[in-house]
């Protein structure tokens, strides 16, 4: 089962780090990420990250759980994301997204999402097997839509960068 961690934020118990305006103003691209996720990136198992994102803003969860499908498709490919469970995020994912207006990025997930549930019963065979390479020799449309997300994936960084700069608040307290 999906959880949405899209639904709650308690505005209240913001997790709202202090940054320095200097790092905020001159850091750029994925060092500008890092540089906003880091302090929250402090779950130590599911259950903390469900209730930690409740302190999340809109525009913190964008940034936050698109790093998940950065990691897994930039070091393993769409397979690996779905492989080790990351799908569960593609509700919060979709949403950030949204909020950033990545219509391309969007567009590739529901292309990859099609794609995983038409090969979905040789994915499970492959996973029973534990046998992961050959799941992308046998079903090379995967490669395809990894090679479109390294394509794409600066952009959606530059997209959330842009969202972070008009909203910082969202993000920081600058110090």
């Amino acid at each position: 089962m999906r959880t949405h961690y899209w639904k709650e934020f308690n505005s209240s118990d913001h997790l709202c780090p202090a940054i320095a305006k200097a790092d905020f103003e001159k850091m750029k691209s994925w060092d500008f990420g890092w540089l906003l996720l880091e302090p929250l990136n402090i779950a130590q198992d599911d259950k903390q990250e469900v209730e930690l994102s409740k302190r999340f803003s809109p525009g913190q969860k964008a940034l936050y759980f698109f790093w998940f499908i950065e990691s897994q498709v930039s070091n393993g490919g769409f397979i690996q994301f779905y492989w080790y469970g990351y799908d569960q995020y593609l509700p919060v994912i979709i949403e950030g997204l949204n909020l950033v207006k990545d219509s391309d990025m969007l567009a590739l997930i529901d292309e990859a999402e099609a794609t995983v549930m038409k090969h979905k019963k040789r994915l499970m065979d492959y996973y029973e097997a534990l046998d992961f390479a050959s799941a992308y020799e046998a079903m090379p449309e995967f490669i395809g839509l990894n090679k479109r997300f390294l394509a794409l994936h600066d952009a959606t960084m530059d997209k959330i960068e842009a969202y972070a700069r008009k909203h910082p608040e969202q993000f920081a307290r600058l110090a």
